[in-house]
């Protein structure tokens, strides 16, 4: 499994997108299965446009289901780590669990480049357009 974040429609009817977002650092991997709607994704594309633009630089997305007991949600956190504005990510995933009344959780954290997110960005743009498509955060090492 190549290491980053990964956004892949696999659903899709006229109010909602199902997304399978999937992450891995090398040391923690989460995945869940998301519902956004239609635009959700082009925003927060749009809003990632030109990261990092300063230092600091932080922006936050939550998507999927905000209700405990739901299918699933993300929190997706960009930001400069340090004073020299190296861009980072941090995501947490919330997944429904096996056993009734219970979520599983993963945070991790990775550094990233610029030029990734640009990529990113380009991907995640498009991604509504047509089933099977994917948006990939590549982790830099």
């Amino acid at each position: 499994m190549e290491q980053g974040i990964r956004f892949k429609l696999i659903w899709a009817d006229n109010d909602l997108l199902e997304i399978v977002l999937s992450a891995w650092n090398g040391e923690f991997a989460g995945v869940a299965k998301i519902y956004v709607g239609h635009g959700e994704l082009v925003e927060m594309a749009k809003s990632l446009h030109g990261f990092p633009q300063r230092n600091p630089d932080d922006r936050k997305f939550d998507l999927g289901d905000p209700n405990s007991d739901g299918l699933g949600r993300a929190s997706v956190r960009f930001y400069t780590k340090d004073m020299a504005g190296h861009p980072a990510v941090e995501i947490s995933i919330i997944a429904r669990s096996h056993l009734p009344g219970h979520v599983q959780t993963v945070t991790l954290r990775a550094p990233i480049e610029a030029a990734a997110v640009d990529d990113f960005v380009a991907e995640l743009t498009k991604i509504e357009n047509q089933l099977d498509s994917t948006a990939f955060l590549r982790i830099h090492h």
